[in-house]
């Protein structure tokens, strides 16, 4: 009689060595940073979501402005619970590699041959320097990630599971990059997917309940929220909606934000020396240099020179604030904080792994930073969608594909039409491109009947 708990391991193998990949990838790119230099990415955001977390704890709390909601109400989150802005680095990667598994988990259960494969997908784009950035930054665009990831986690289950809890659990999930992001309003237009898909295969009235209840109480809520903060009946980030507004029909925007950034410079003077004292205890001066030469660069730059909030030229100030403490950058090059962190030398072991990661990270750029994925990615689109109209939207992997890939399209989509061009807002979504060529081999599988899994058929 075989043992069982042999033959478990046996059917679980690809979900294992999925993980022991991930594990890997992680260890490697994540553990030298909180053993050797556990210092925060800031950016000239940080001391505007930080702003208004001082805000709710003075109980000053007059709204969020231009800022999405969802990454403010973490860090008030993590500064009561937590005294060192150390932990949240740490619980933005646990979250990254819990919600990694979660995806591996799902893709094992229903499409067990694929789970090797997107592992792998997840390790190259988690591996990448973008990535690395959002994880170890006071920067929204970790949260807001990882809820696309799980988003294409529950398109999954809905599409293969009987289980009703996963349509609400979905429901409830499309409200979190809008919270994450202001353009994240576009991933909506997956109900609009969503809801052909149900009227073409003959779902219940209950599914329909189920996929759009949820939501709709909750946006409706947001809604209220924003009407008593801003005075707008609006879900989203009416600041942000008032900016673009401002812009699309011809107004000066550059003389009304060039005062409130003045006004933003007098009221946050005095948060530097908090800030800095607060992100470590033992080495206040360090970081109020980096966080004083960030601030100058967006803030002050842009006034002295008027540059009227011109995207071309203010960014590059900000860009050059992201990359200030980049592993890549902070370890392989030589920068203006030389003197600063001249006393953080290298070991001889953390001096090997310096040189194993430069290697890698050359690897890695020539072999995943190509146009040849940006034209696979193209071609799974057209296909997917091809097949999807060629089964009258009955083809349920296709329209996974069709799905998942369409976050992207929609995320650039959203970007191009509101004018943000900052590489980091589309660098944050561009491991779709990975995760749906590692998937793509589902569009030349047997269709199989929406809400049946391998196993069931």
């Amino acid at each position: 009689m075989p043992n069982p708990i042999i033959s478990y391991l046996k059917h679980r193998k690809h979900f294992y060595i999925a993980c022991l990949i991930l594990c890997l990838a992680f260890a490697f790119s994540r553990l030298p940073f909180f053993i050797w230099m556990p210092i925060p990415i800031v950016s000239p955001d940080t001391f505007d979501y930080y702003s208004v977390v001082r805000e709710m704890m003075n109980g000053s709390f007059k709204g969020f402005g231009l800022l999405p909601p969802g990454f403010i109400i973490f860090l008030y989150a993590m500064e009561v619970i937590f005294t060192r802005t150390f932990y949240i680095l740490l619980i933005q990667n646990l979250l990254s590699f819990s919600v990694c598994i979660f995806f591996i988990s799902v893709v094992s259960k229903y499409y067990k041959k694929s789970a090797i494969p997107v592992a792998i997908a997840l390790s190259i784009y988690m591996m990448d320097s973008y990535s690395l950035r959002f994880d170890f930054s006071f920067l929204t665009e970790s949260l807001y990630r990882n809820s696309l990831i799980i988003l294409a986690g529950l398109m999954i289950l809905i599409l293969n599971s009987h289980r009703k809890i996963y349509w609400i659990i979905f429901s409830v999930f499309l409200i979190f990059p809008p919270l994450f992001r202001s353009n994240g309003l576009y991933i909506y237009f997956l109900l609009l997917f969503v809801l052909i898909f149900l009227l073409t295969n003959k779902f219940t009235l209950k599914h329909y309940l189920l996929l759009f209840l949820p939501i709709v109480i909750l946006n409706i809520g947001w809604s209220a929220f924003n009407y008593s903060t801003e005075n707008r009946f609006f879900p989203g980030n009416p600041g942000r909606l008032n900016s673009v507004i401002n812009i699309m029909y011809g107004d000066k925007p550059g003389a009304t934000i060039k005062t409130s950034t003045q006004e933003s410079i007098k009221s946050k003077a005095a948060l530097f020396a908090e800030f800095s004292t607060y992100i470590s205890k033992d080495r206040p001066q360090f970081y109020y240099t980096i966080l004083l030469d960030a601030y100058r660069q967006f803030y002050v730059s842009d006034i002295i020179h008027d540059t009227a909030y011109k995207r071309s030229d203010w960014t590059l100030p900000v860009d050059t604030a992201l990359r200030i403490l980049t592993l890549k950058e902070f370890y392989t090059e030589p920068n203006k904080y030389a003197e600063v962190i001249a006393d953080f030398e290298p070991a001889s072991s953390h001096s090997l792994w310096l040189k194993t990661f430069n290697v890698y990270y050359k690897v890695h750029s020539f072999l995943f930073n190509n146009f040849v994925w940006l034209l696979l990615f193209i071609a799974i689109y057209f296909i997917s969608l091809w097949q999807l109209i060629k089964s009258r939207f009955k083809n349920k992997n296709a329209f996974l594909l069709f799905c998942i890939v369409n976050i992207h399209f929609l995320a650039i989509l959203s970007l191009t039409f509101f004018g943000w061009f900052q590489e980091r807002y589309i660098q944050v979504s561009e491991f779709i491109v990975y995760l749906t060529i590692a998937l793509s081999p589902l569009l030349f599988l047997k269709n199989k009947e929406p809400g049946k899994s391998d196993a069931e058929q």
